[in-house]
């Protein structure tokens, strides 16, 4: 298991505001009104913890593990803040793919969908995939310490 922590500037705006600028590509299903849960108002700074499990896992195998880590997953409005709060680090771009688990939705098809990052320092995508799919190792998954 490998873990990396990133400081985070949180932003209050609605997702949809958060994610028209810095990527090259946004799925138009990202939106707060099918991505619900939200952080207190306000901005401020904490830390984000990446993590990086090196082999194959599903999502609720994700979920549990961070849990007894004392982590909890991430929101995707936490994923675009983290990418926004560092727009073109290469050390950042080295832990991605990354998934935000601690929301999901339900997609047209009744697939329940989470957001997740892919891509590099010269561009980066806010993207959709099946929660219930595994991850390969190459995955990491954004949390924070309860």
């Amino acid at each position: 298991m490998k873990e990396k922590t990133f400081r985070i500037l949180r932003d209050d705006r609605p997702l949809e505001d958060k994610v028209k600028e810095g990527y090259i590509y946004v799925d138009p299903h990202i939106t707060s009104e099918n991505f619900r849960a939200a952080l207190p108002a306000g901005r401020n700074a904490g830390e984000a913890t990446l993590v990086n499990f090196g082999e194959y896992v599903f999502s609720e195998d994700v979920v549990n593990r961070l849990d007894k880590l004392s982590l909890r997953p991430g929101l995707p409005t936490e994923l675009a803040d983290l990418s926004k709060s560092h727009p073109g680090s290469t050390e950042f771009a080295g832990c991605v793919p990354l998934v935000a688990l601690g929301d999901s939705w339900v997609g047209p098809l009744g697939n329940l969908l989470v957001v997740y990052l892919v891509g590099d320092a010269s561009g980066r995508e806010l993207s959709l995939h099946w929660r219930g799919s595994g991850w390969m190792d190459t995955y990491w998954f954004i949390a924070f310490h309860k």
